[in-house]
């Protein structure tokens, strides 16, 4: 049975994914492609007035896109008594475009091996005071900066305290704006009608099954009701437990607990998300800063389907250049499969155990989302392969996991170019794995558009919070993660 964390006291790595569309990229169903590395220096995006903080930030976060492995690479972040991390916080005034670098293949004799990969910087294990913190160029923050302790156990307030309506085609689409509206009604009944008072009324009637779930879900999706199935979902709450689903005690806690505990989650966006939440855009560099309250929000949002204009897989479709974010498709059955498939279970397995953490013992961290772009003329002038720069040391090793072994470390995932993949889907490798470990990375699917090859997006401050075993079809969700107290 899940539990929640009572205490969260523990090192937290960032997370690099880049795109390059490299054939067979993938490793072999059942295998790990996993390595350790450490790069050159680097920068972030928010000004600290402490100057510790400040040095001990503009090392190790290049961004290296030369490989079609794992690379992780030491990433130094704040701490605190609950999370470790606060941000991706740093020095202004660094050309964030030139840490997307490509090394060149001829250039891999100038690699300096290490003997181990002990010898690599890791983020320190501590408690930081960061100091006052103020607003950089190129960053949104959506809460009161400096209500980032150490010492506070707290999430930080929401920015702006009065909640603003963005409705455009530069911010994320909230559910609760004035203007998402719902059809209600049939044939010349048909009228327009706030979508937001039809999901405020689903959501606050009690949920005692996947049906009610499904029904939910349906009443403010009313365009897909043939169109989605929720078989998986349904197979997972099984009352009879054998459809590869949840036992008997995993059913009490999370449909009786974690369920509605979301639902409510769900209902607070205008509260604590008040000042809307930008689009990350392709070629335009930006950083979003999000309380990890906040990330828990958006995500009890997308697993009641509640984002709009976010359900069409149209090619012509506002947001067919993003990733998929709603959970309909975490929650269909896999076709001509009459139980629940073990990936499935796993995921679902993942995503509330998640839940059933943040909402019993709200985490107050903060997860910095960037995307990082590397300049047209600077890639068409080939500036790249003129260097003669030797890389730092270099540890490479075919054991272990990214996940334990780059523990406070940039950990790179070259991948798809919809960032997240399949994870909301069939997916269950590198990507998708690593994505179902740590939840908040999913939140990246709302507002980051698909990457080209010459972008990256770096999570600095992501959770872990499962624990597991196998891979593709022998994935498995094994527990809390034990790095959680």
């Amino acid at each position: 049975m899940s539990k929640p964390p009572a205490k969260r006291v523990f090192r937290q790595s960032s997370l690099l994914n880049s795109f390059r569309p490299v054939p067979n990229s993938r490793p072999a169903s059942g295998q790990r492609m996993d390595a350790t590395a450490k790069a050159s220096d680097g920068p972030a995006t928010v000004e600290s007035r402490s100057s510790e903080y400040q040095r001990s930030l503009t090392r190790d976060s290049s961004t290296p896109t030369n490989a079609d492995a794992v690379v992780s690479d030491a990433s130094p972040l704040p701490a605190s008594t609950e999370h470790t991390e606060c941000a991706s916080l740093s020095t202004t005034d660094v050309d964030s475009d030139a840490s997307c670098s490509q090394l060149p293949a001829h250039k891999a004799a100038t690699l300096r091996p290490c003997s181990n990969a002990s010898a690599l910087r890791r983020c320190p294990l501590h408690e930081t005071d960061i100091g006052d913190l103020s607003q950089a160029e190129r960053t949104t923050a959506t809460f009161n900066v400096n209500d980032v302790k150490a010492a506070d156990k707290r999430p930080p307030r929401p920015w702006p305290s009065d909640y603003r309506d963005f409705w455009d085609n530069n911010h994320v689409r909230l559910p609760c704006s004035p203007r998402s509206e719902v059809v209600v009604g049939r044939g010349d009944a048909r009228v327009q009608s706030s979508r937001w008072k039809a999901i405020e009324e689903a959501l606050s009637r009690p949920m005692q099954s996947s049906w009610d779930i499904e029904e939910a879900i349906l009443s403010y999706n009313s365009h897909y009701a043939q169109r989605w199935n929720f078989d998986g979902l349904h197979q997972f709450f099984d009352p009879a437990g054998d459809k590869g689903g949840a036992d008997r005690a995993e059913r009490a806690l999370y449909l009786q607990q974690t369920v509605p505990a979301i639902a409510r989650l769900a209902l607070s966006v205008p509260h604590v998300l008040p000042g809307g939440v930008p689009l990350l855009r392709r070629s335009r560099p930006h950083t979003l800063l999000l309380s990890q309250l906040q990330v828990a929000c958006l995500l009890a949002n997308a697993f009641f389907c509640t984002f709009p204009h976010r359900n069409s897989t149209r090619a012509d479709s506002e947001y067919s250049a993003f990733p998929s974010i709603n959970f309909s498709s975490l929650f269909q059955g896999d076709r001509g499969r009459r139980t629940l498939s073990s990936r499935r279970a796993a995921k679902l397995r993942c995503i509330l155990h998640y839940f059933q953490c943040v909402t019993s013992n709200p985490p107050t961290g903060v997860v910095s989302y960037e995307r990082r772009v590397l300049d047209d003329a600077v890639a068409k002038s080939g500036h790249w392969a003129a260097r003669s720069d030797a890389v730092a040391d270099v540890f490479v090793s075919d054991d272990g996991m990214i996940e334990d072994d780059g523990d406070g470390m940039l950990q790179a995932d070259f991948a798809n170019k919809f960032i997240g993949g399949g994870v909301l889907n069939r997916g269950c490798v590198q990507e998708e794995i690593r994505f179902m470990l740590c939840p908040e990375l999913i939140a990246s699917r709302l507002f980051t558009e698909m990457m080209l090859d010459r972008e990256a997006v770096v999570i600095v401050g992501a959770e872990r919070f499962s624990s597991y075993s196998g891979y593709a079809d022998t994935f498995r969700w094994t527990g809390p993660y034990a790095g959680v107290a």
